[in-house]
């Protein structure tokens, strides 16, 4: 494998001279191995400690309770957490990306058990590996997850080259169903394993296979069995092997010696030299439960007072060691999976100490470790081929993320109020979303903070609050409904007009096989059903089309061009001077004056100028002087550049082909 690498580099003395880029690895895993096992095929041996010693007992380890408890917790904390799909961070406020991400993310949502697939998943922190085999399907133009079927990690091969394989059965590769002839196809697409068949996957097979991997580990250049740890990594199950091992050798010896002496050893007492005493109480001590008995002969005077049996307790000590033991050897399993013992047993932590936090960042370290890792596998195995499906092979791909630790939101109302008591502006959606709140519909009735001075007003009573002289108090309530009120006031149902060219554009599509994302086909039914949509789907239209109507100065604008069908699809003309028109309502309904709706443009367009690399006071100053312009309101929502334009609506046409 490293055959070119002399092209590549040039070594003097400490100096290194490259001369291009290396795209292959140095060496494979089993050529840093002084001896190494492949199958006539190259297939790897599997590389699990664990497995090798003793499959039988291996799979008894995994439903051991002391590991089921600590690892469902982990696996379940991670599944569990809040996740979404998000735009790239070089696409941060791109509305195609930020709607991209947003369609996808309701792809995954819709996926059957999609929190099981994850959970499932994440079974390769025991095995090292996990997969799920994903059936794909399609309605309309939508490509989305069907269903999928879980793979155990044990079933997965590699190659020596990192080709990745499936253990099969006969009931694959000699197939007869309802009496046919074996299909010789999938006979001749098998190999021999080491302890089956085994179907090697090409690259349309492995697309359909989202595979996830932990703690992939460089291989021990004196342990032949290692290779395949570095393609499939290295589970825990290897780490607490032998601590396992220990605990079940324990807790045998431990039920032993509670079988044959927990009921104390019994003694018995005959007198010496008479064989007849020493028999009958043979005969006795048979018939006491158990069969730890021990006879011993003792002076008498022929009287039945030279008979005796006596019960010897056990020294308690004996068998409290082996219960430390196997606490001991528990303890550092537990520890093995989650990084610390604090959260699944009681610890000693004494007055004061931070012992108890000190556990908790512990296992918030490792939950954001595992979270991280299965975010990057579902995004290069899930998100990206569902990405390519429906938007074709350009642009970049949304990311999947977990937010795994949540501020305290004690703590975060104590931050907010600090934040703004020095002038700061405080997100109100993102501390909603914080504070798990939603935003009050229109007709719901609202808590909100007393009139100064009163006592307030109790949900469910008909009590106005009361001023300092129980006078009734000004209801500010009121000011705020008729806000509400003036916003729902805006008229948002499509007119007859933009429902018939999104009806046009869809016919178009139809015929043409192009034009428009899911997200533009998705508007043109709301609008030709002239659905009443919502203020955020109002200003993303005229965002829409303040940024494309630079389409309309391309060649091939007409029925036929992708650009013209998108344009209708979202209403046409006419729905551009609608939802510029709407724009304005509810500007006015929101209660944004003219002199902030200034601030907003100015603040917009210093935040595009920063994104092209001016610094701030030379992007403020561009900013001010278009405004006293008059600029910024003409190209509100547009890219600042030509160039960027042109970029924009090349890979929108490009999209909207594929």
């Amino acid at each position: 494998m490293n055959e070119n690498m002399s092209e590549a580099t040039t070594t003097q003395g400490a100096d290194m001279v490259r001369s291009a880029p290396v795209f292959q690895a140095l060496v494979t895993p089993v050529e840093m191995q002084r001896s190494y096992y492949l199958s006539v095929n190259k297939i790897l041996r599997q590389g699990s400690l664990a497995f090798r010693k003793d499959r039988n007992l291996q799979r008894q380890m995994r439903y051991d309770p002391d590991i089921m408890g600590p690892l469902t917790m982990l696996q379940l904390s991670v599944a569990c957490s809040e996740w979404a799909v998000q735009c790239p961070a070089d696409l941060q406020g791109d509305e195609d990306a930020t709607e991209q991400a947003a369609f996808i993310e309701k792809l995954l949502k819709n996926t059957p058990r999609f929190t099981d697939l994850m959970r499932h998943l994440l079974d390769a922190l025991w095995y090292g590996r996990s997969a799920v085999n994903m059936v794909f399907g399609k309605h309309g133009e939508t490509v989305y997850l069907r269903d999928w079927l879980p793979i155990h990690g044990d079933s997965l091969t590699m190659t020596e080259l990192g080709q990745l394989g499936l253990k099969v059965g006969p009931r694959y590769y000699t197939q007869t169903i309802g009496g046919a002839a074996p299909d010789t196809d999938k006979i001749n697409g098998t190999v021999i394993g080491w302890d089956s068949r085994v179907l090697p996957l090409d690259d349309e097979q492995r697309s359909t296979i989202a595979l996830h991997t932990f703690q992939p580990q460089g291989v021990d250049f004196d342990d032949p069995y290692e290779a395949e740890n570095a393609y499939l990594g290295r589970g825990m199950r290897d780490l607490v092997w032998y601590y396992w091992s220990l605990k079940q050798a324990a807790l045998q010896n431990w039920a032993t010696y509670i079988e044959r002496y927990s009921m104390g050893i019994r003694i018995g007492n005959y007198p010496v030299g008479n064989d007849a005493a020493k028999a009958d109480m043979e005969s006795a001590m048979q018939n006491l439960l158990g069969d730890v008995s021990v006879l011993i002969p003792r002076n008498g005077d022929g009287t039945d007072a030279g008979y005796d049996i006596k019960i010897l307790e056990p020294n308690g000590g004996n068998a409290e060691a082996f219960a430390k033991m196997v606490e001991y050897l528990t303890e550092n399993i537990k520890e093995v999976i989650l990084g610390q013992t604090g959260s699944s047993q009681a610890v000693s932590t004494g007055l004061g100490s931070s012992i108890g936090d000190q556990h908790a960042q512990t296992l918030n370290r490792q939950m954001t470790y595992v979270a991280n890792a299965l975010s990057e596998t579902i995004t290069r195995e899930i998100v990206t081929p569902l990405y390519r499906f429906n938007f074709g092979d350009d642009g970049t791909p949304p990311q999947f993320s977990f937010s795994v630790s949540k501020p305290n939101p004690d703590e975060y109302m104590k931050a907010i109020e600090a934040f703004t008591k020095l002038g700061g502006r405080v997100s109100e959606r993102e501390a909603r979303k914080v504070l798990g709140l939603a935003e009050p519909e229109d007709d719901e009735s609202v808590l909100q903070a007393p009139a100064e001075g009163g006592m307030g007003g109790m949900p469910g009573l008909d009590l106005p609050p009361m001023g300092p002289e129980g006078e009734e108090a000004p209801n500010e309530s009121q000011t705020f409904e008729k806000d509400r009120f003036a916003l729902s006031d805006v008229d948002l149902t499509p007119t007859e007009e933009m429902a018939s060219a999104a009806r046009r554009g869809l016919e178009l599509r139809k015929k043409h096989g192009r034009g428009g994302t899911e997200v533009g086909v998705a508007r043109a039914r709301d609008l030709s059903n002239r659905k009443t949509l919502s203020p955020s789907t109002v200003r993303r239209m005229h965002s829409y089309f303040a940024r494309h109507e630079v389409d309309k100065q391309g060649e091939g604008w007409g029925e036929d061009s992708a650009g013209y069908i998108a344009w209708l699809l979202w209403g046409g003309d006419p729905g551009k001077a609608w939802a510029k028109r709407k724009d304005k309502e509810l500007d006015r309904a929101e209660g944004k004056d003219a002199n902030a709706a200034k601030d907003d443009a100015v603040s917009r367009k210093i935040a595009l100028l920063r994104d092209e690399g001016y610094p701030q006071d030379q992007a403020v100053a561009i900013a001010k002087s278009m405004e006293r312009r008059g600029e910024l309101h003409a190209k509100r929502g547009r890219k600042t550049t030509a160039a960027k334009r042109g970029r924009k609506a090349k890979a929108s046409k490009t999209r909207r082909r594929k």
